[in-house]
């Protein structure tokens, strides 16, 4: 009997994640654009071109900035992904179904991991809250929404797998696990680097109080080691490990990888506090002397583009930022956050101040929150952290007040979970002002333009929408690497309309869009220049408006 009952309980992550992906799917099969995030957009041409013909280890998007293109700091782990799930077909209706599933399936990973971290830290009744919140969680759900396609989703997947493998660390499996998790998150993408380092410099400790976990620190030293070059190796070009790039996995972090592995397997031997304290700085040093550009991972993005675009990228920015310019959407990740660490940090007192599952989950969760803090991209990966705490909260509040009559219980916990899983403050921002969240005013459609080609000149974000949506080439996207496309670009929007020589630069179109944000930052910039006399009406004579457009854009042809 009670093995039946456990056998139930583990479809239970199951059940939540079928409500959410029927909800999600619904949302998507309504009508309106399906993928509408720059990185989605621009990861499924990523993949069209590599099933056209492109090779598997040249990751140049060549249709930006032609001839040469762009040279992206992405790996091949998505799109194999989104291949595997019908891409390689090539139909319309197979792309379709590639980047509804793929997100939907990563989420399935999420409920699942959830889910378990909730039961091994705060037992069965963790676990239908910690999943009824996740489901609640606005932020971390729109990571996981049909045609969220790009490697966010997939990070925060690897980094859960590695907090399993680190709360079950005492198990050599799960401890092996846990390395190879965070090797592959290493080789996918360096954003949530600060988590990797809070995992890793956690293994450390357990490594020093514990020497009965020697098997367990080799096995993540190796397989750590093993995943990141691996997964560098067979994902990405090989050059990129014997060069210094700052956004990738490249020769810095291998050298780093190489000395925590060889710490790890001397620790494992050898249980003295000078192997950790040695390892972590010849680490630290080995990356900074490889890489000491690499402080500042966008050390190489054109000052004027840093100062004018990057400084006012939503997801780059701090959380300062955020609170000044959308203070509930911040609030929506401060709360829970708050409500989390400090949860955390009692039950890791009421424990003993020991190396237990609660302080492992207190280290992890304040490196991310730490990086949303500074970036506010890691924003869903620390939300996602932080739920299964959040669970324990709203389990063993329900558990203080059994007591209470039944519609006073109800609707305490009704507060208790707007308030903790960050929907609250949302809520208010859509009260307060008809939106939460960062949004842009302008529905971009590249689609409409049908058959349109060529070299179109259009503002940075409408760069992915129309190398999705058309076959025509972009000058602009909005990527740190296509730094001299970028730059040429601002300079011709912000540039006088009458010296503007488009037909020379080879430009065919140019296409803007009447809502978008960046368009206040070229306008302030330069009131008199070419953006802002076209957004006036005020067409030169080089250009003639089309009737192509629709959905608030307006498409002009060069004339040659």
């Amino acid at each position: 009997m009670a093995e039946d009952h456990s056998k139930r309980e583990r479809w239970i992550p199951v059940g939540f994640w079928l409500v959410y992906a029927l909800t999600r799917v619904g949302v998507a099969l309504r009508g309106g654009p399906l993928i509408t995030g720059n990185d989605d957009l621009t990861r499924v041409v990523q993949v069209r071109q590599w099933l056209a013909g492109q090779s598997w280890f040249d990751l140049t998007l060549y249709r930006l900035h032609p001839p040469d293109g762009v040279a992206m700091h992405w790996t091949r782990h998505t799109d194999l992904l989104l291949a595997g799930l019908g891409m390689a077909s090539r139909g319309e209706g197979a792309e379709r179904f590639a980047v509804i599933a793929l997100p939907l399936l990563l989420a399935l990973g999420v409920y699942v991991l959830v889910g378990t971290i909730a039961r091994r830290v705060g037992g069965r009744p963790a676990v239908p809250a910690a999943l009824l919140l996740l489901l609640a969680s606005a932020l971390t759900a729109q990571q996981f929404a049909p045609g969220r396609v790009d490697h966010h989703g997939l990070q925060i997947l690897l980094l859960l797998v590695a907090v399993v493998g680190l709360i079950r660390f005492e198990r050599p499996a799960w401890a092996t696990v846990s390395g190879a998790a965070i090797g592959t998150s290493l080789s996918v993408g360096l954003e949530q680097l600060a988590v990797v380092v809070a995992v890793i410099a956690t293994v450390d400790i357990l490594g020093l109080r514990q020497p009965d976990l020697a098997p367990g620190l080799r096995g993540f030293g190796l397989a750590m080691a093993g995943a990141s070059v691996g997964g560098a190796l067979l994902f990405a070009p090989a050059e990129r490990l014997f060069g210094v790039a700052c956004d990738v996995f490249s020769l810095p972090h291998l050298v780093a990888v190489a000395v925590v592995a060889v710490t790890f397997v001397v620790l494992s031997r050898h249980r003295r506090a000078v192997v950790l304290a040695s390892g972590g700085v010849v680490a630290a040093l080995a990356a900074l002397a490889t890489g000491p550009r690499c402080v500042d991972p966008y050390t190489d993005v054109d000052p004027v583009l840093r100062e004018l675009w990057l400084a006012n990228v939503a997801e780059a920015q701090g959380m300062g930022s955020m609170l000044t310019g959308d203070p509930w959407f911040a609030l929506a990740v401060i709360v829970p956050g708050v409500v989390a660490l400090g949860a955390a940090l009692w039950w890791w007192w009421k424990a003993g101040w020991g190396t237990g599952t609660w302080f492992r989950l207190l280290v992890v969760l304040t490196a991310a929150y730490a990086t949303a803090v500074l970036q506010f991209r890691a924003a869903p990966a620390a939300t996602a952290l932080s739920v299964p705490v959040l669970g324990v909260v709203f389990a063993r509040t329900r558990d203080r007040l059994d007591a209470w009559p039944m519609l006073g219980r109800v609707g305490v916990m009704l507060v208790v979970a707007v308030v903790i899983s960050g929907l609250g403050p949302l809520l208010v921002g859509v009260a307060s002002d008809g939106q939460a969240g960062p949004g842009e005013d302008c529905s971009v459609a590249g689609g409409a333009l049908g058959g349109l080609d060529g070299l179109v000149l259009a503002p940075m974000d409408l760069g992915p929408d129309l190398l999705h949506g058309t076959d025509a080439d972009v000058l602009a996207a909005p990527y740190h690497r296509n730094n001299e496309g970028n730059r040429l670009a601002w300079d011709l929007f912000l540039g006088s309309p009458d010296e503007a020589d488009l037909s020379a630069r080879g430009i065919d179109w140019v296409v803007t869009c009447d809502g978008m944000a960046e368009n206040n930052l070229l306008v302030r910039e330069a009131p008199e220049g070419l953006l802002a006399a076209l957004l006036a009406d005020d067409v030169p004579s080089t250009l003639e408006v089309t009737d192509l457009g629709g959905r608030g854009l307006t498409v002009y042809r060069v004339r040659g």
